[in-house]
């Protein structure tokens, strides 16, 4: 795969056109095409391309939808899961049958357009991954991409933060850390994180801005020290994750973890539900916690039961109890 030689050279994204378009072009990116002079495509819509290329021609289904589908499960699956681009993690079966229930709860993806969405995920999962490696590769089972990181797990953490083989490195790996497992961010929150968004007054409290309010989330303590080192030099304006002054890339985390040092990568969205799990453990109350973890229905907590110590014949005696509203 190529790379851009200059700032001049046009990186096209998932989504993103050249100025030149043709209302008529079967091509994907308009009338340019990657044999063109001067064209690069980021290392995500290279993937998403090749994949809706091979789903194309394998298929009744046209590159232009094929592209869009494949372009929107990648991103999910990039930004929410924290996958990398890897064929066999990301057309795993179960990887798509997550994102199609996700995008139906969350009301991104129509009913009707269920059948449709499947259809060309599977049929990308049957091309890029033939039936003679079946056996070889094992499908990520759907829990495991939910799964919190165990305590020895989360220990893993600190020599991984502290073993980047250069500073901005280190302080992506603090940030992502303190602000996964602290947190619970999102990976897309920690990379619009800036500094005006942090404040410290005897405790590191995180301002999270969503598409329609602001919430707050208080720093688990654990990460407070790794955290107040990385922000003390920053201005307001700088942002939290990786360079202060720099362009906020969609899948900046992605690629982090997937060049950061040693065989530990970390997931983002397990460290989310490290933090979830770990708060419905402490007994946190249920709308403070929806508040804090940015969630509208309490149906998102569901899939987090199964972390969580099973009912015994002491909490069965607990419903017994009166309670006073």
């Amino acid at each position: 795969m190529r790379t851009a030689k200059s700032s001049t050279v046009p990186r096209i994204g998932i989504g993103e056109r050249p100025n030149s378009t043709s209302r008529g072009s079967a091509a994907p990116f308009g009338n340019m095409t990657p044999n063109d002079p001067g064209f690069e495509l980021t290392p995500t819509a290279a993937f998403v391309r090749e994949a809706a290329l091979l789903v194309s021609e394998q298929s009744t289904y046209n590159i232009s939808r094929a592209t869009i589908i494949i372009g929107r499960y990648v991103a999910w699956a990039e930004h929410t899961r924290g996958l990398p681009l890897a064929a066999r993690l990301m057309f795993d079966p179960q990887v798509i049958d997550l994102y199609v229930r996700d995008a139906i709860e969350s009301k991104r993806l129509a009913k009707s357009s269920v059948a449709e969405y499947r259809a060309v995920l599977r049929r990308g999962s049957e091309m890029l991954l033939p039936r003679d490696l079946a056996n070889q590769i094992q499908p990520i089972p759907a829990p495991a991409l939910l799964a919190p990181y165990s305590a020895d797990e989360v220990d893993a953490f600190q020599p991984w933060m502290l073993g980047q083989r250069t500073n901005i490195l280190q302080r992506k790996a603090i940030a992502l850390t303190c602000l996964g497992l602290g947190c619970g961010l999102r990976a897309g929150e920690i990379n619009r994180l800036r500094r005006v968004h942090v404040i410290d007054d005897g405790g590191i409290i995180v301002t999270v801005p969503d598409a329609d309010t602001l919430r707050e989330v208080p720093m688990s303590r654990r990460w407070e020290p790794a955290f107040r080192r990385l922000i003390e030099p920053l201005a307001p304006d700088d942002h939290v994750f990786g360079a202060a002054h720099r362009t906020e890339k969609a899948n900046a985390i992605s690629e982090f973890v997937q060049d950061s040092n040693g065989l530990f990568k970390p997931s983002s969205y397990r460290m989310r539900s490290t933090w979830i799990v770990g708060r419905l453990a402490a007994q946190v109350d249920l709308p403070t916690l929806l508040q804090a973890a940015g969630l509208s229905r309490l149906e998102k907590l569901a899939d987090f039961l199964p972390y969580l110590p099973q009912p015994t014949e002491a909490t069965f005696a607990t419903l017994r109890s009166e309670v006073k509203l």
